[in-house]
């Protein structure tokens, strides 16, 4: 039989009385080897971040390199088509006609589309200052 009187009752302040044994406690290894995997995790942690840290800065410069090859070719691209509109006009071969304000349009259009389109879509693109 079990005496009754030998089971202790557990109370929040019998727990409070123990905290400082416990916290004057000497480390034993088993303490100091738990600390340790510990400090591993977090610099498994770390390292983890670091590395998707690289990846995404890695994915980030192939998508700069990318548009920055689609906006150039745009600009190349748009700014030919003008050019031969421009000389179709001028030299009114096969018989092609544009109004002087249709043409005065197509040269600020890539004026504007030379000097916007590249300035402010590189700049958003390379832009250095972003976390």
């Amino acid at each position: 039989m079990v005496d009754d009187d030998s089971k202790k009752t557990v109370t929040i302040d019998s727990i409070k009385g123990q905290l400082p044994k416990l916290q004057n406690k000497k480390k034993d290894n088993t303490d100091l080897l738990e600390l340790s995997e510990v400090e591993v995790v977090k610099l498994r942690m770390q390292l983890d971040n670091h590395q998707q840290a690289i990846k995404d800065r890695k994915a980030d410069r192939k998508l700069r390199a990318k548009y920055a090859d689609k906006i150039i070719r745009f600009l190349e691209v748009y700014s030919i088509v003008v050019g031969v509109f421009i000389i179709l006009a001028g030299f009114k071969l096969f018989s092609f006609n544009l109004p002087n304000e249709v043409l005065i349009a197509l040269v600020s259009s890539t004026a504007i589309a030379a000097i916007g389109l590249v300035g402010f879509i590189a700049k958003g693109l390379f832009d250095n200052n972003r976390k």
